[in-house]
């Protein structure tokens, strides 16, 4: 069985998550537009596994101008 993926926004300069979604099919409309808005906004988008995304730095610099989502 395939592992389950999501996507992350990173902020560009304090390189915290603030922002995933996951990427299942029943998801795939509200995703796409999530995922804009966030390279709208300026944020890095990656794609990683769900266990990628529970160890990767959550958090938000006091000095970034992104809020988590």
């Amino acid at each position: 069985m395939d592992e389950p993926m999501a996507y992350i926004g990173r902020c560009p300069e304090c390189k915290h998550v603030i922002f995933a979604s996951a990427d299942t099919p029943n998801n795939k409309k509200e995703l796409a537009k999530d995922v804009g808005d966030c390279i709208k906004s300026g944020l890095e988008i990656e794609r990683m596994s769900f266990e990628g995304v529970r160890k990767a730095t959550w958090g938000h610099d006091p000095q970034c101008k992104y809020k988590r989502r």
